[in-house]
């Protein structure tokens, strides 16, 4: 199996969970502290002037970013908490795939 085609069952194994990858609960905060001390906040609608998401719903989500770089995604806890997971099930399904899962670690 190429590795191109284990990240894409990777993702197709995410799609299947439907699970929305939450933050740490620690990271969550210290997103909303930056973002309520951002200019671009409209403080009575809890949205970003920017992106126009509802800030409080944003920061909880792994993939998010701020759209101006005051935080970033959060690739340690996808790596702390979900990659092997998902890794696990590929190879279940595609033993073939248990080089790639190896090298994740």
């Amino acid at each position: 199996m190429k590795l191109s085609e284990f990240i894409f069952h990777i993702n197709c194994e995410m799609q299947d969970a439907k699970f929305m990858f939450p933050v740490k609960v620690e990271e969550e905060k210290k997103r909303l502290n930056l973002c309520r001390e951002c200019p671009h906040l409209n403080q009575e609608q809890q949205t970003c002037g920017l992106c126009d998401c509802y800030v409080p719903a944003k920061v909880k989500h792994l993939y998010e970013k701020c759209p101006i770089e005051k935080w970033d995604r959060d690739c340690e806890t996808w790596n702390e908490s979900y990659c092997e997971l998902f890794a696990k099930k590929v190879v279940e399904q595609y033993p073939e795939a248990e080089e790639w899962k190896n090298q994740l670690n």
